[in-house]
C-alpha cells in the first residue's frame, strides 16, 4: 500500500546514519532478520517496534523490494524454506544476525530453518512444521491431552462419510494447510458432506488430505502470545469481529 511504502521510505531515511562504510549495518546494535510477506497487515507494527527498541532490521520478503534498501532487504522464496534459510545464512556472513522472526505464518518454517542453521534461539523444526499442518497440530494437542473438538484426518481414498459420522454433525470440513478460513465449510447433515468435500478439494486438489472437526458453537476468541523457555506470556486477548456461523 502507499502508506506502507511511505513508512518504509521514512525508515530507510531515519536509519541511514546507523550504516557504516561499505553498507554494513551498525555492528553495535542487535540485528534481526524479519520475514515480512509484503501483504501482511502487521508490517508497520514490526518496523515501528524495531525502531523503538533500537534494533536494526533486515527485511526478508518473498517479493521484490518497493525501492532500493541495499543491505537492509533480502528477497527469498518462502515456499522453499531450506533455500531461503541458506540465503539468509549467506547474508549472515557479512551482517551478524542475532535473531530471526517470522511476522506471518508463511515465514514460520523459514525462520525455524534459519535459526537452526545459524545456531540461534528459535522454534524446533518439527514444532514449526506442526503449526503449518492442522492435522499434525490436532494430533500434537491430543498427545498432550489438550481439550479440543473431536476430529478425524481424511486421507485420499479413505471413507469420508464414516469418519464424519464418528466426529458427528454439525461438523467443519477444511484443508490441513490453508489459512484465513480458505476452504473452511460447515456441514450440518450427511447429505451435504459430498458437495462440501468437492468444494474443498476444488481448492486444494483431489490428492490432498482433509480434516473434519466437531463444530463448536459460540463466540470466537483469539489469544496472541509468546512462548519463551517454555513460559507463555499472553500479549492480547480479543474477539473476532463479524464471525459467521455458516454453513458457507
Amino acid at each position: 500500500s502507499r502508506e506502507r511504502l511511505l513508512r518504509l521510505s521514512e525508515l530507510s531515511i531515519q536509519t541511514s546514519d546507523t550504516m557504516v562504510a561499505g553498507g554494513i549495518l551498525n555492528p553495535h546494535m542487535p540485528t534481526v532478520a524479519v520475514i515480512l510477506p509484503t501483504t501482511t497487515y502487521r508490517a508497520k507494527d514490526f518496523v515501528s517496534a524495531a525502531e523503538s527498541l533500537g534494533v536494526d532490521l533486515i527485511v526478508v520478503s518473498n517479493q521484490a523490494p518497493p525501492f532500493d534498501m541495499g543491505d537492509r532487504y533480502l528477497q527469498i522464496d518462502c515456499a522453499d524454506p531450506v533455500a531461503a534459510a541458506a540465503a539468509i545464512a549467506e547474508k549472515g556472513k557479512t551482517v551478524d544476525i542475532d535473531g530471526v522472526v517470522a511476522a506471518d505464518d508463511q515465514g514460520v518454517m523459514v525462520a525455524a530453518e534459519t535459526s537452526a542453521l545459524l545456531g540461534l534461539a528459535g522454534n524446533p523444526l518439527d514444532a514449526a512444521a506442526a503449526t503449518r499442518d492442522k492435522a499434525k497440530m490436532r494430533e500434537r494437542l491430543a498427545g498432550a491431552e489438550v481439550d479440543q473438538p473431536r476430529f478425524a484426518v481424511v486421507a485420499p481414498g479413505e471413507d469420508l462419510p464414516a469418519l464424519a459420522t464418528q466426529v458427528g454433525y454439525p461438523l467443519v470440513i477444511k484443508p490441513v494447510d490453508r489459512a484465513a478460513s480458505q476452504g473452511v465449510i460447515r456441514v450440518d447433515t450427511p447429505g451435504a458432506l459430498a458437495d462440501a468435500a468437492e468444494r474443498v478439494r476444488g481448492i486444494v486438489g483431489g490428492e490432498a488430505a482433509l480434516i473434519v472437526e466437531e463444530y463448536m458453537n459460540g463466540e470466537e476468541i483469539a489469544i496472541e502470545g509468546m512462548v519463551s523457555r517454555g513460559e507463555l506470556s499472553v500479549l492480547a486477548t480479543f474477539d473476532k469481529p463479524d464471525t459467521k456461523p455458516g454453513p458457507f
